[in-house]
């Protein structure tokens, strides 16, 4: 029997449901990077913009379709269409790192998924759900063993994301090579959004003067003001981090109290050591 983890409740199997055993193609986070283009920059900034850990939906249970992909494939766990669909479910539902754990299972045996779509897609999910747990350098892995795609708008997602998880992973030139293409060909008011979205990435790594130059070359004539506010933009979030939060401040006191308590006890070991041997001393000389 499945134990129940936090976010649901263990209850029996739903009965009489039947299991569509079709191959699930997962979402691409950017694979419609296109309805960003007409979205104010800022708009684009904070829908895309992640500073912290994806986390998972609350809800009380899973679904009837979950519950019953997660039980066929209990009793075949090795087969690679119930991993792909049982991900597929809890990605769905928002359960990101029960999605990622499940279909980790076969990310070294992803080349036996038949279509080339669907294994695309399973592999950029392991990829992105990866870089959003914040494991990038499993990310970059996973990410190195895609082929790139031929589909212009899972290429684009492609090129987003290699960006994005080579910058995580520190290589400059790589991510700099990647944010070109993502950006060549395209007009200025698609571009600037698409630079948008990876600024943050841009800026941890350092790259961010050098893209910004590759996007002056694109800019209409005198129009600064996009590139203006991605500055500001980048400059609040420095401001924020050098910000101590009322928590950070608690921490850090409770640390000054646990430090000065260590110190005093320290203080007090060697104040009996010292006056135990002149005590030792002191007696030796009367008996002498």
């Amino acid at each position: 029997m499945a134990v129940a983890t936090e976010t649901e409740v263990q209850r029996v199997p739903p009965a009489g449901k039947t299991y569509d055993e079709d191959w699930k193609p997962l979402g691409l986070y950017h694979e419609n990077i296109e309805a960003y283009y007409k979205e104010a920059l800022m708009d684009v900034v904070k829908i895309t913009a992640r500073t912290s850990k994806l986390k998972s939906v609350p809800i009380t249970s899973i679904s009837d379709e979950t519950w019953v992909a997660r039980d066929e494939l209990q009793k075949d766990p090795y087969n690679m269409k119930r991993i792909n669909n049982v991900g597929y479910c809890y990605w769905k539902e928002g359960q990101h790192e029960q999605s990622l754990n499940v279909m980790m299972r076969g990310w070294k045996r992803a080349v036996e998924i038949p279509d080339a779509k669907i294994r695309f897609r399973f592999l950029m999910k392991l990829a992105e759900l990866s870089m959003g747990l914040w494991k990038h350098r499993q990310g970059l892995a996973i990410f190195r063993d895609l082929e790139e795609p031929v589909d212009p708008q899972a290429l684009k997602a492609y090129l987003i994301l290699g960006t994005q998880l080579w910058c995580h992973n520190g290589d400059m030139q790589q991510g700099l090579k990647f944010f070109k293409r993502c950006i060549e060909g395209e007009p200025y008011e698609a571009a600037i959004r698409i630079f948008a979205v990876l600024v943050l990435e841009l800026k941890k790594v350092g790259g961010y003067e050098a893209a910004r130059s590759s996007m002056e070359q694109l800019l209409p004539n005198g129009h600064t003001a996009d590139l203006v506010q991605l500055d500001s933009f980048l400059e609040s979030i420095a401001n924020k981090k050098t910000d101590v939060s009322p928590d950070q401040l608690k921490r850090r006191f409770h640390i000054g109290l646990g430090t000065i308590a260590t110190l005093a006890f320290l203080g007090l070991l060697y104040w009996l050591e010292t006056h135990s041997f002149a005590a030792i001393a002191a007696a030796k000389e009367g008996r002498l």
